[in-house]
């Protein structure tokens, strides 16, 4: 089985990458800092061009981990927030859906309300 894992430097991410390594061909995502668990894979969530990278990698489990999540910044760039946590998740969830990976996705009320009408 193959697991990609968005986010995959992060605190988070990377806890799931070590624990899913034990069994199952692992990607890990990444935008800045490059993961040292993992098959990394350098990908942003705001270019198209990025996610289907990632669809021709035909995952079958898509973990969702990845997020702008620094409150402050979020608050002064609203645009850029939404694009990478509500726009980029869409996309991945899309992607997801057309390529029939199972997808699972990770948040807190920072980023997520729990609001799904979006």
């Amino acid at each position: 089985m193959k697991i990609f894992i968005t986010g995959g430097s992060g605190l988070l991410g990377s806890k799931i990458a070590e624990i899913a390594l034990e069994k199952y061909e692992v990607y890990t995502g990444y935008c800045h800092n490059k993961p040292e668990l993992g098959e990394p894979v350098k990908f942003d969530l705001g270019k198209d061009s990025d996610l289907e990278a990632i669809q021709e990698m035909k995952p079958d489990v898509i973990i969702h981990t990845a997020a702008l999540t620094n409150v402050d910044e979020c608050e002064s760039n609203k645009e850029l927030a939404y694009k990478i946590n509500v726009e980029g998740t869409k996309r991945l969830v899309k992607m997801a859906n057309e390529s029939g990976a199972f997808f699972i996705y990770v948040s807190t009320d920072y980023v997520f309300s729990g609001d799904c009408s979006i």
